[in-house]
């Protein structure tokens, strides 16, 4: 699709720090005043060997759109050890988590998503595509964690799994889009300057 297509070319100059957007540079303000008690609009909570470029690609997907983005590979896991987890995951308004196949069994995931549940914040479950948990008869079937997997995790995470997930698609990608932004900025100041790319609304 176009727009994909836009966003994979704008992403690529964003990487390289050549790209004019404005939507961008509102979302980059964040990273240069990271130490002034400015918050993150969105926490990306990832797997890298699951979904390294799929969470790279969300990651331009969101700051092209003005949305300030944490990405735990764009900054080290060594930054989370000094700050503080709860306290960098309490400083965003939204933590999206990317369920891909081994997420689940991956011990700083899931306390990255604990602190999101201590510190209420707002948790938005995306899907990559072509993910795939085992059904309780052990085969690699099913699109969504089902209770077999959800009774291995903790307590306090449980609950997070009846929220309906979004499910991300490359053939209905401006729709995947428009049902993240609408996820995600529900609680998002905007500024006067700030643009996105986005339109119309998608209902869930």
């Amino acid at each position: 699709p176009e727009i994909k297509i836009q966003d994979a070319a704008k992403g690529c100059l964003l990487q390289l720090g050549v790209l004019d957007d404005e939507a961008a540079k509102h979302a980059n303000k964040v990273f240069d005043s990271s130490g002034s008690g400015q918050s993150y609009d969105v926490f990306l909570s990832h797997k890298r060997t699951d979904a390294k470029d799929f969470a790279r690609a969300l990651y331009n997907l969101l700051v092209l759109r003005g949305v300030a983005t944490f990405l735990d590979f764009e900054y080290q896991e060594e930054l989370q050890l000094e700050t503080g987890l709860s306290e960098l995951v309490a400083s965003c308004r939204n933590f999206v988590f990317v369920l891909t196949d081994n997420v689940l069994a991956s011990k700083w995931c899931l306390q990255e998503l604990e602190a999101a549940v201590d510190n209420r914040i707002n948790i938005v479950l995306v899907v990559k595509e072509g993910s795939r948990w085992k059904d309780e008869e052990g085969r690699k079937t099913t699109p969504f964690p089902g209770p077999n997997i959800i009774a291995e995790l903790p307590d306090k995470v449980k609950p997070v799994f009846t929220r309906k997930a979004i499910h991300h698609s490359d053939e209905y990608y401006s729709s995947f889009i428009e049902m993240l932004m609408k996820k995600v900025t529900a609680n998002k100041p905007t500024p006067p300057e700030e643009s996105t790319s986005t339109s119309g609304t998608f209902s869930l």
